[in-house]
């Protein structure tokens, strides 16, 4: 197989795995039995950035099994930040290079490496402050709030990006197949 087509199914494959994965831990598994316990509520890391009250606040009433379908939930979700960051890494890359052959536009891969970054390490700090119950690490709750508010910045940012290149990429493909069409014919 030639390196391109490679390049091509790796492309493919990343965001496709991304998908199933999401579709398995959203919809079918971890957290739709942790939404179900909690009956609906929205989790502190739904929100645009929480307070270390708010995450106590959310944790206190929740019973011993619900803590740890909690906590479970977030090493579930350690494998859905590195997919969320490879997948849109690899789709603004390749949209990118649909759009323009200016290198610096591939910088903009950036924010979705920052979201994972931020994703993983709020992850890695809820875990932390909930394996620690009944004690309450405010600092933790605040810290974990903090990496949320910063993960959501760069999940907008990535969106953004995401949703330009691809209106850029269907501009471009639909000036292409114009031009073509409109050649074909002279």
């Amino acid at each position: 197989m030639r390196s391109g087509r490679k390049s091509v199914l790796v492309a493919t494959l990343i965001p496709v795995v991304w998908i199933g994965y999401s579709v398995f831990l959203f919809a079918l598994g971890p957290y739709s039995n942790l939404k179900a316990a909690v009956s609906g509520a929205e989790l502190p890391e739904e929100r645009f950035g929480f307070t270390g009250a708010d995450l106590f606040a959310f944790l206190e009433p929740l019973s011993a099994e619900t803590i740890d379908l909690y906590s479970r939930f977030q090493y579930f979700d350690i494998p859905n930040a590195l997919l969320t960051g490879a997948a849109f890494v690899t789709l603004i890359w390749m949209l990118s290079r649909i759009v323009t052959e200016r290198s610096w536009v591939r910088l903009l891969v950036a924010f979705p490496v920052t979201l994972a970054v931020f994703d993983l390490a709020e992850n890695v700090v809820l875990i932390n402050t909930i394996d620690r119950l009944p004690l309450r690490f405010f600092g933790l709750g605040e810290l974990a709030g903090t990496l949320n508010f910063f993960k959501m910045i760069a999940g907008s940012f990535t969106l953004v990006v995401f949703a330009v290149l691809l209106v850029a990429a269907v501009v471009v493909w639909f000036r292409r197949r114009t031009s073509k069409n409109s050649q074909e014919i002279v």
